[in-house]
């Protein structure tokens, strides 16, 4: 199952970057020539190489296959357009600074939202076809707000002083309602166990990231459970214990096994890596000396290449072992 998997995600993997040049770059130049302005380098960079990418295939096609519901090519689009439209609006926080109120109005109303402002009247433009298209429109604005409040609330990884609890709090939170929100655009609002499964899933991809971003993060004064880690030991033990999490809620679903089986492999495909980080941390942390101050290190020391040989079979060596932690424990 696993080749089987990993050749289907490739597949998929290239006909979404022919749909991303076909359809999805056209677009943003019409988007820059209909609003007389233009995306930066960068946030081309995330919508065309990550958010139109990955959103579709690893979270929208998985969860589609999982429910037994194929999506159609309209909702491939919807899909790819959430994908677009999550990067720019944490710039319409981060660098336009948008009142919480106004980012509001932007999302539940975009028709009636009056700018001159290039970037808002893209996500503008984009907002009303993504409201008009919803499986449920009502239960789709509400978690759009949820996701707003959650976006609110990460100022707080600015925090110096902020706790481990609450840092988790964050990570699992945030990532959680942005599956929420994907899931619920394509096909109404989640089974109560399907949001629990989505928590788990999402906030273990979410640390994962977490882990690969440390420079980044440190860079930015970005407080995450990685870059305030004191013992990367502890934190290997909190990673299966939230992977556990993750097959109780998975294992408890209403679906075939074979089909949860197909999930958790695509999940972990992402969550695996962590696991490598981790251990790259732990080598660290003994050439070191414990607790180490991450935000002191350099780039190269920070930044794990898991294109490497050595990194890949490690990668694949760790999907294994969770995957035959997630038969045992399911099954």
């Amino acid at each position: 199952m696993f080749f089987k998997t990993a050749i289907v995600i490739y597949k998929e993997l290239r006909a979404q970057k022919k749909y991303i040049n076909d359809i999805v770059e056209p677009y943003l130049n019409e988007l820059e020539v209909r609003h007389n302005g233009l995306f930066t380098k960068y946030q081309r960079f995330k919508i065309t190489s990550s958010y139109c990418l990955y959103v579709p295939v690893i979270v929208c096609y998985s969860v589609s296959r999982l429910i037994g519901q194929p999506i159609s090519q309209e909702q491939r689009k919807s899909a790819t357009m959430m994908g677009l439209i999550t990067p720019l609006y944490d710039d319409l926080l981060d660098e336009l600074n948008l009142t919480p109120n106004q980012i509001e109005q932007l999302t539940t109303a975009p028709e009636n939202y009056q700018s001159d402002v290039f970037l808002v009247n893209a996500v503008k433009e984009i907002g009303v076809d993504l409201n008009n298209s919803a499986f449920d429109k009502a239960a789709y604005l509400q978690v759009s707000k949820d996701v707003l409040q959650v976006q609110i609330d990460t100022i707080e990884q600015f925090n110096p002083n902020i706790s481990s609890n609450e840092l988790q709090k964050i990570t699992w939170d945030k990532a959680m309602i942005s599956f929420v929100y994907y899931y619920t655009h394509l096909f109404g609002t989640p089974t109560k166990e399907m949001r629990e499964a989505l928590y788990e899933v999402a906030g273990l991809q979410q640390f994962c990231n977490d882990l690969f971003d440390m420079y980044k993060d440190c860079q930015g004064k970005s407080y995450t459970l990685a870059n305030t880690c004191q013992d990367f030991s502890n934190l290997k033990t909190f990673f299966f214990e939230k992977n556990k999490a993750l097959f109780q809620k998975v294992s408890a679903l209403p679906y075939p096994k074979k089909d949860k089986e197909y999930f958790m492999i695509r999940m972990l495909l992402i969550i695996c890596s962590g696991l490598v980080a981790i251990n790259y941390m732990i080598k660290l942390e003994k050439i070191k000396g414990k607790p180490v101050n991450w935000f002191t290190l350099s780039r190269k020391e920070l930044v794990i290449d898991m294109e490497k040989p050595k990194n890949l079979i490690l990668w694949f060596l760790s999907l294994w072992k969770l995957m035959r932690l997630y038969q045992k424990q399911a099954f």
